[in-house]
């Protein structure tokens, strides 16, 4: 089966080209190309000059996760079929982006690359059974703008575009740098692994990886999982639901390894050190009772979520109750409601929470500060793990993830217009 369409968008700039990755990918209509599994390996290169390559890489991932298309593999632009097959791909679905006289085009054409070992020639190219092609209009949109000019505000500016897609669940994300004064770093924690991504071109490059396959797991694991990471200097501490104790992990090279256990879940650092928590077994619930450094333990009440900086500490209650208090959990006092997911920008007054309720299927992810006003981004599914740094010079960037199913995370990304200065750890 062979398929081609073709058509011109004119819609509101962010409509236009979400609108050209999803008929892309409808009209491909893989479901009915023959030989082609939803459950088999599908290769991704997308390549091209234009300013939006990297936005369309990660709309079309997140589009073929709608669809069912559960293992993909990602590739650097240009890629070869030779490199796909070494991938372990069967598939592979070559993806341009270019400029057309006044328009930009995404064209995909999807390729069979594994023909069988009896094949007279398995490894020559192999035959496109699907294309397809559309256009979205320069005239109205645009590649995302730089920050806006200062206001001496800083406000979360939408809206949030996919940014990658991350094999597995997502329970925890931090900002974390490596040395003073260098871009942070995104660790992510999911069920079977913690990597480090540092921001390039394309989006996410892995640099440290540690495999938790091995690691003891917890006696009653949680219904719905979720973790929790804490960066300190070169070090990074984690912890989730699915393991029976948290970690203290340094990167050497490309691994991640552990160089300490720890006896609960790190939520946080106040001036004194790491706070620990304890999940409530079998439950998506921190336990009442925290450790705080010098062991010290402090009752508060069981939590949805927690977190503990230097001066300030936030929990959200079982009654999605937002309570902030000092940083070793005294003089509480309630300051609005919250979601399960929280986030706070290394030396800035900015804390990030979302919604405590979902509408429509979307979330809200919400600035609370003391010092400037609210602000907020919707986030069109459900946000299980939130971040924001310094991931890029002159920007901060804020991350949201959400799960696709049991085997893939999608991962959001938008920025805080006119951000705070400094970067103090």
């Amino acid at each position: 089966m062979l398929t081609l369409a073709f058509a011109l968008l004119a819609a509101t700039p962010s409509a236009d080209l979400d609108g050209a990755v999803t008929r892309v990918v409808s009209d491909l209509r893989l479901a009915d190309v023959s030989g082609f599994s939803l459950d088999e390996d599908l290769a991704v290169v997308v390549s091209g000059d234009s300013a939006w390559t990297t936005t369309v890489a990660g709309l079309i991932r997140g589009r073929l996760l709608q669809l069912g298309v559960e293992h993909t593999l990602p590739l650097p632009p240009g890629s070869t079929e030779a490199a796909a097959r070494q991938a372990g791909a069967e598939w592979l679905l070559r993806v341009q982006v270019e400029v057309v006289d006044e328009l930009e085009m995404v064209s995909a054409q999807l390729v069979r690359i594994d023909r069988g070992l009896w094949a007279a020639d398995p490894h020559s190219p192999g035959p496109i059974l699907a294309i397809a092609d559309r256009t979205f209009s320069r005239r109205t949109t645009a590649p995302p703008p730089p920050p806006p000019p200062p206001t001496g505000t800083p406000s979360l500016a939408g809206p949030a575009v996919v940014l990658s897609a991350v094999p597995g669940r997502v329970l925890a994300m931090g900002a974390c740098a490596p040395k003073a004064g260098e871009p942070d770093e995104l660790v992510v924690v999911t069920q079977s692994f913690v990597r480090t991504y540092r921001f390039d071109k394309r989006g996410l490059d892995v640099v440290a990886e540690l495999d938790l396959s091995k690691l003891p797991r917890a006696p009653a694991p949680a219904r719905e999982p979720f973790g929790a990471v804490v960066c300190d200097g070169d070090a990074i501490g984690f912890g989730t639901t699915d393991l029976d104790r948290g970690y203290r992990v340094v990167r050497k090279g490309a691994r991640l390894e552990i160089d300490a256990d720890l006896t609960g879940m790190p939520v946080g650092r106040n001036a004194d050190g790491w706070v620990l928590a304890q999940a409530i077994a079998g439950r998506n619930l921190f336990a009442s009772t925290l450790t705080l450094p010098r062991g010290r333990g402090v009752e508060i009440t069981p939590s949805y979520a927690m977190l503990a900086t230097a001066d300030r500490a936030f929990v959200v209650t079982t009654a999605y109750t937002l309570v902030s208090s000092t940083g070793k959990f005294d003089d509480p006092q309630r300051v609005g409601r919250a979601g399960s997911a929280l986030a706070h920008l290394v030396g800035s007054p900015i804390f990030l929470h979302t919604a405590p309720e979902l509408t429509d299927g979307g979330d809200v992810v919400s600035m609370y500060s003391t010092e400037y006003p609210a602000s907020s981004v919707r986030i069109p599914s459900a946000v299980q793990a939130l971040t924001i740094g310094r991931f890029r010079e002159g920007r901060v960037d804020v991350l949201t993830a959400s799960w696709r199913g049991r085997r893939d995370t999608e991962i959001r990304t938008f920025s805080v217009a006119d951000p705070p200065e400094g970067n103090a750890r």
